[in-house]
Formats: C-alpha cells, structure tokens, sequence
C-alpha cells in the first residue's frame, strides 16, 4: 500500500497517538482499533463507490503510532487504492491521506513537536 510516514520528536507518544485520532475523527473518519497502537480509518462507502466510481470517496487507511527510537515516534498512514474509481477516485483518496497527514504534523507542531523527517511511499 502506498502513503505517509513521518517522525516526531518532543512529544510523549500517547499525546502523539490522542492528536493522531482526535485529528482523524475532527476530518471525519470513522475509528476502529485493531490494537493499542494501530487503527483503521475509514471515509465514505466502499458500495458506493462500485456503483458511482469516482464521485463517492471512498476512504480507508491503517494508521500506525510506534516508537522508533529512545526520542522519536514514527506514524505510518498506510492508504488505499480503489482501483475501480480510476485515477480520479485514485488520486481524491491520495489527496486525502495527504491532507489527513499535513494536519496530524501542524497539530503536533503546535503542541511543540518537531517533524525531522518524512517520506511518502
């Protein structure tokens, strides 16, 4: 699966996993633990997306909230790609990960986290 990952530092990783889903669900995405320290984030119906292809969005991600080292914690937004949408119902799913990422990373700057790095794959 293609998506996000970045590092944040100067945070305690439980504030970091609370910013993470408080910011996912103020963006609409339903909420489903699969553990203490990964979620499945969805958006929209996968039905209608079948039936009406790009103008339903239909979003899901696995978030993931690990430590990656002694003072930084890595979040990995693993994304979706509803093959079935095209590229426009492709590329609104991607802009949504994007979007959902660049808010986690403003909130936890905003609390005083540094982002050293990301990528996305």
């Amino acid at each position: 699966m293609a998506g996000h990952k970045f590092l944040v530092t100067d945070l305690d990783p439980r504030r970091i996993r609370k910013i993470a889903l408080d910011t996912a669900e103020d963006e609409g995405f339903e909420i489903e633990d699969l553990d203490r320290w990964s979620f499945k984030l969805t958006r929209g119906s996968k039905g209608a997306s079948i039936v009406v292809g790009a103008l339903a969005e239909y979003c899901e991600f696995e978030m993931i909230v690990q430590k990656y080292d002694e003072e930084t914690t890595e979040i990995i937004i693993e994304r979706n790609t509803p093959w079935w949408t095209g590229i426009i119902g492709v590329a609104r799913v991607k802009g949504a990960v994007e979007a959902l990422a660049n808010r986690m990373k403003d909130r936890m700057e905003d609390c005083g986290g540094r982002i050293p790095r990301e990528a996305e794959f």
